[in-house]
């Protein structure tokens, strides 16, 4: 029988797009201003209500009016949505979404989305009572559906309609069933979650995906109980005595004052979480076996955090009870505590053996002044200056003047003025009375206009092929300007350029070799970079003379060629460099899975192919030259592990080298609470144990190392070469002692060398810095203002000098020593009278050229003048290349699981490094070729001059001997139960520190930004405002679109199971985001875009040189959960429903869409305009909801009166309204808004 086309439909659909789309503000139609995405609804009077929305958008297929009416398919109901990934329109993505008949998400298809061009399928199930049950691992599914194929009428179909119905066809269960047990190899590749009996539907065990799981009830399991006075469920009461600063012990809390939830994880770990009945965390408990290690959470009556107990300093507390004020010094030495002004902001902030920070903010509570130990010491502030619209324009150090800047500047509101032209920053540098004195600039931002650089080589050069410059910058971030730390004369500027979708096609910089570096960016539609082509320069004296000796300058310039190729999914295929003019090199191909994992991945000199167990763990990386197993809860091919691990820690692993005849590997074990215990090193088929490697480590509560085994080569053959015991103070290392006794003196070792036997062998500064290493003979470390090391003195004379500048790029590392024998005494850099130091070499970091200089011309240049210096390598994604000046010669990393590059290979196939390592990162002693390059364990460059044997992470540098770090971690504040010295929480196997801060995501508005100075919850709202919430790596969320996204380090995130950079990616809304946000609200119309933030996405981003994940990737309810953040109270959001079409006509809604046809369908100057006709207005059009809403609370500042009674909302309101509307009163255009 034939099918009637006409009976595909579940109802009638809307399309929607923004391309010449005539909106009509009385109508109640659903409206986007997003170029690539168009959202089919069965919703059929939405489309009665104005179909002209389809018939005249001539980007769309001509859609007969006879078809807009109820037809169904298998009574499915179904949200079809397509994003155009071409600006032709030929080439998009596809996906539905069907709902069951209570509304509920049931089936979502990613249609023609595997390799293979499959639909890629999800599903979810319910219980009895309308609960997620099952959730359904993707998997591939056929589009393909031959019999309907074959009974549909085609003269009845257009082309459109046939792809989309036939291809996107609902999938039974039984289908999902079997193709998930195909795909898998596993029949319950899906996660499982059991729920209570009451109408709480709590959550009382959750499977994960995978039959070896629920077959052996791996579950995490959780339990509802309250608080007792005796065992596990007992809690101290903790509190603040009148709202002071002084902590009292009340005893514990009586029966029942407590919710507790136990939760015990896949390997039977438990933890204890305590609330109070303001929800408040009053203390997390984890048992490690039957050993208690708690941190306590104590709050004032304001419920603001007071303080944070670690386990160690509740060990220390011990049972005191009603003790009037516990210990100042144990707090100091041991507690996290914070004090705050009457505003509600932190005005100091005290860390375990740190001095405190202190913070002062001006009168719309933003963060101006602050001041750790060192620059206390130093009598400095750092200075955080902004201009009118609230953005950042410059920071700074300024000499403390010592006057009470906290009532100085609380009834200030800091603003600095642009001023073009001016021969200095570029700002007024306002004093505001004296308060400020002479500020020594670090960074500085410059917005809109380019006007702040008198340099023609940084004006934007026309190249084809590379996009093209939109003129209009208004709120965009248009340049910088980096200062040196060591020398603060000297800095480097950039410039930014922009195509007119506001994304950056062209940077221009100056860089430290007197020379410029230069990117260009070819994007596609989608905002990928399908090139990249960079110019690098430097300036340098010859080290050849002329006849009569004068030196000639030698200007080099390379080039780079970055050339990346995608598949139809957007899945990076291909990445081709070309240096200078020789030939192009495929520096990488890769192959992916039918869900979007990577499978294989290609170099020149390697082929490895990937596999994963069911939960997407990866399992084995197999090359022929290098290759790796991992297990986790049971064995790989001769892999068993001798302790199952069903969470996710890798129990063994085993990897083999070419040119060595054995396979090498490791048996882990970990403690209660997921930290390494023991590394068992073996080698062999199934890898038997021979303790040539092991490790064997015990902590502290707080993961404190106290005592290490390490086993290794010798000098003599293989033994015991390390066995430490460490002594602290509190959390800072004090005294290690090594009682092995065999001789490891050979070329390359690497093991701990105890230097000395003193009682304090470690030195720390005010900022929980280490100056002195006794072991190492360091006589002292100085640091600069990013607590990182500016130069190094050993007791012997020699030195290292470090330069950075402001943002904590290093610069350059300089190596000078004495060949006379001098002694410099441990705490000092004071030479004696007969020192001579004689250069020995400059390393030199400009973008990813390193040089090496023989000579200088100055003694500690910033600003670089040389004699004989020349470029050594050029690092890129996988490997570097050496000769770059002449026939290049590339050298590739081969990698294992944790990015450890694990062999050095020549474009030839020659191995020029092995490297073997321990579990925390030492070299074993079977490694070769350790002086071939420095950059190995997690990629890290290793410094081993003089025995530093420091792997440099950028925030800190990593001790692999001691598997600890020296600095204070700078997200200590996100881990208070782990000390902020251990390293990735001793969990080094299956955890990296990618930047020895680990964290740098954060979650504002309604995008998912990666920005390098986000380092906790305090970076994220002094950069994006109150609202912002700080995301972690790792963290996973599900996106708009239903895509599982995971956070990683560099701007990098998984969607999916395909690995994606933030940086290819543009943050404009797309109809998902709209469309969902707007039924989240009923009818809220037109409007949107202000407090959405649609005015200033690009702008924000670009203003804080962050990178947003496109809209299709940020998080479900994002920005309904926005709103009521920014809102303060839910009615507010409630009240914007009523909006309706009065603020479409108050605001002009034709007005709005004429500016963004002028802004080339984008939210940018011309669309603000027509809601703000003066600069005022436009500024407060452009941060309509970026910064409207935070400026809600302070427009009374700015406007008199009316103060923060509007809150958040109405701020976002003012913000793109206020334009033509400055001469009323604030009062009437709220009132106007909400009532009309």
């Amino acid at each position: 029988m034939k099918i009637d086309y006409h009976k595909l439909l579940t109802g009638a659909f809307l399309l929607v797009c923004c391309c010449n789309i005539k909106i009509n503000a009385k109508s109640e139609l659903r409206t986007s201003l997003n170029l690539s995405q168009m959202v089919v609804q069965s919703q059929r009077d939405l489309v009665e209500k104005d179909s002209s929305l389809i018939s005249e958008n001539p980007l769309l297929p001509k859609i007969e009016d006879s078809l807009i009416k109820e037809i169904s398919i298998d009574n499915e109901n179904y949200i079809f949505s397509r994003t155009m990934l071409t600006e032709d329109s030929k080439v998009y993505m596809d996906k539905i979404e069907y709902f069951d008949g209570l509304g509920r998400p049931k089936e979502t298809i990613f249609d023609k989305a595997s390799p293979s061009k499959q639909k890629i399928v999800t599903y979810q199930e319910y219980d009895d009572r309308g609960r997620v049950n099952r959730k359904w691992s993707s998997v591939p599914i056929k589009s393909w559906n031959s019999k309907l194929f074959d009974e549909l009428s085609l003269s009845e179909t257009s082309p459109f309609m046939f792809n989309m119905y036939v291809s996107g066809i609902f999938s039974e269960l039984s289908s999902v069933k079997d193709a998930s047990n195909t795909f898998y190899k596993d029949n319950k590749a899906y996660t499982e979650t059991q729920y209570e009996s009451s109408p709480l539907n709590r959550v009382l065990k959750q499977f994960g995906v995978g039959q070896a799981w629920q077959n052996a009830d791996r579950a995490v399991k959780i339990e509802y109980m309250l608080n007792t006075t005796s065992g596990d469920l007992a809690c101290t009461d903790f509190g603040v005595l009148f709202n002071d600063y002084f902590l009292i012990n009340y005893g514990l809390y009586s029966n029942s004052k407590l919710y507790v939830t136990k939760v015990t994880d896949e390997d039977n770990r438990t933890t204890y979480e305590f609330k109070d009945k303001l929800g408040q965390v009053v203390l997390k408990r984890v048992m490690n076996g039957n050993e208690k290690q708690d941190t306590y959470f104590v709050y004032d009556d304001f419920g603001r955090l007071r303080y944070v107990l670690p386990p160690v300093a509740v060990d220390l507390l011990g049972s005191q009870e009603n003790v009037l004020r516990v210990s100042q010094q144990l707090l100091d030495d041991n507690a996290y505590y914070y004090q705050y002004d009457g505003h509600g902001n932190c005005i100091l902030k005290k860390l375990p053996g740190c001095e405190p920070v202190k913070m002062v903010y001006d009168r719309a509570d933003r963060l101006v002044l602050s001041q750790d130990g060192n620059q206390r010491a130093k009598k400095q502030w750092l200075v955080t200056k902004y201009d009118i619209f609230g953005r950042i324009a410059y920071t700074g150090m300024m000499n403390d003047a010592g006057k009470n800047y906290q009532d100085l500047l609380k009834d200030k509101l800091v603003v600095e003025n642009y001023i073009s032209g001016t021969s200095n920053i570029g700002y007024t540098e306002n004093t505001y009375d004296g308060i400020f004195g002479a500020i020594s600039p670090l960074i500085v931002n410059y917005y809109d206009k380019y006007d702040f650089y008198k340099d023609d080589s940084l004006n934007y050069v026309n190249k084809a092929g590379y996009g093209e410059r939109y003129a209009n910058t208004n709120g965009l971030l248009t340049g910088t300007r980096t200062y040196m730390l060591d020398d603060g004369n000297y800095f480097n500027t950039t410039t930014l350029f922009y195509d007119d979708k506001g994304r950056v096609i062209q940077t221009r910089s100056t860089n430290n070799l007197n020379g410029y570096d230069v990117a260009y960016h070819n994007l596609d539609f989608t905002g990928k970079v399908r090139n990249t082509l960079k110019t690098h320069s430097y300036l340098l004296k010859n080290k050849f003379t002329t006849p009569i000796g004068i030196y000639r300058n030698l200007y080099n310039v390379n080039f780079e060629l970055y050339s990346y190729n995608y598949d139809h999914a957007g899945r990076l295929l291909t990445i081709q460099h070309k240096l200078n003019d020789n030939a192009p090199v495929v520096i990488a191909e890769n192959k992916y899975d039918e869900i979007g994992r990577l499978q294989m991945r290609k170099t020149p000199v390697e082929t490895t192919n990937y596999a994963y167990n069911v939960r997407g763990w990866l399992t084995q990386a197999v090359g022929n030259k290098f290759k790796e197993t991992l297990t986790y809860n049971e064995a790989i091919d001769d892999v068993t592990p001798s302790i199952p691990c069903y969470s996710g820690n890798i129990s063994a692993m085993k990897w083999q080298v070419e040119g060595e005849p054995a396979e090498r590997g490791y048996q882990f074990s970990y403690d209660g609470i997921g930290r390494l215990s023991k590394a068992l090193y073996g080698e062999g088929k199934g890898i038997v144990l021979n303790n040539k490697y092991d490790e064997l480590i015990d902590y502290d509560k707080v993961g404190n190392i106290t005592t290490l085994q390490r086993y290794g080569k010798s000098d003599n053959g293989f033994g015991l070469i390390d066995n430490l015991s460490y002594v602290y103070n509190n959390n800072q290392l004090m005294k290690v002692t090594d009682t092995a006794d065999s001789s490891v003196t050979y070329y390359g070792a690497f093991h701990f060398v105890d230097g000395a036997d003193a009682e304090t062998e470690y030195v720390y500064d005010a900022n929980g810095n280490m100056t002195q290493d006794f072991n190492k003979k360091i006589s002292k470390i100085e640091y600069n203002s990013l607590n990182l090391p500016s130069m190094i003195q050993y007791s012997h004379g020699v030195q290292a000098h470090y330069g950075y500048d402001a943002t904590g790029r290093k610069l350059s590392v300089r190596h000078i020593i004495s060949p006379v024998n001098i002694y410099v005494p441990m705490g000092s850099t004071t030479l004696p009278e007969n020192a001579f130091l004689e250069w020995r070499g400059f390393d030199v970091y400009a973008d990813n050229i390193q040089y090496f200089m023989e000579k200088f011309l100055s003694v500690f240049p910033t600003r670089l003048n040389f004699d004989g210096g020349y470029p050594t390598r050029l690092n890129f994604d996988g490997g570097y290349i050496t000769s770059i000046d002449d026939t290049p010669v590339y050298h590739y990393y081969l990698q294992d699981h944790l990015g450890n590059n694990r062999m050095v290979v020549n474009a030839n196939g020659e191995v020029e490094q092995v490297n073997h390592y321990y579990a925390f990162g030492g070299l074993m002693g079977e490694s070769t070729g350790g002086d071939t390059q420095t950059y190995k364990y997690n990629g890290k460059e290793l410094d081993r001059i003089n025995g530093l044997d420091w792997y440099d992470y950028g925030a800190r540098n990593y001790d692999a001997a001691l598997g600890r770090w020296h600095v204070v971690d700078p997200l200590a504040e996100k881990y208070y139960n782990v000390s902020p010295y251990a390293y990735c929480g001793n969990n080094p196997m299956n955890r990296i520190d990618p930047n020895g801060m680990e964290m740098d995501w954060v979650q504002s508005d309604t995008q998912m930004k990666y920005d390098r100075r986000i380092i906790d919850e305090e970076t994220a709202q002094l950069y994006y405002g109150k609202s912002a919430i700080y995301r972690p790596l790792g963290y996973s969320y599900i996106a708009t679109t239903g895509e599982n996204i995971t956070l990683y380090d560099n701007a990098n995130f998984m969607s999916n199971g395909i690995m994606k950079t933030a940086f290819d990616y543009t943050p404009i809304m797309s109809s998902q985001n709209l469309s969902s946000f707007f039924d989240s609200i009923d009818n809220f119309n037109t409007w949107g875009l202000g407090i959405i933030g649609g005015f200033s996405s690009n702008a924000y981003r670009a203003s804080v040189i962050s990178t947003a994940l496109s809209a299709q990737f940020y998080q479900k309810s994002t920005l309904v959960n926005s709103l009521e953040k920014l809102s303060g109270t839910y009615k507010y959001a409630k009240k914007i429903g009523k909006l309706g079409t009065g603020v479409s006509i108050v605001t002009g809604a034709f007005n709005i869409f004429k500016g963004y046809e002028q802004d080339g369908y984008r939210i940018h100057y011309n669309t603000t305009k027509a809601i703000a006709e003066n600069s005022f207005g436009i500024s407060m059009g452009i941060y309509g909801g970026t910064q409207g809403a935070k400026l809600g609370a302070t427009i009374g500042y700015l406007c008199g009166g009316f103060g923060a009674i509007p809150g958040s909302i109405i701020g976002g309101i003012i913000g793109t309204y206020l334009g033509d509307k400055i001469g009323k009163g604030i009062g009437d255009i709220v009132n106007e808004i909400f009532y009309q």
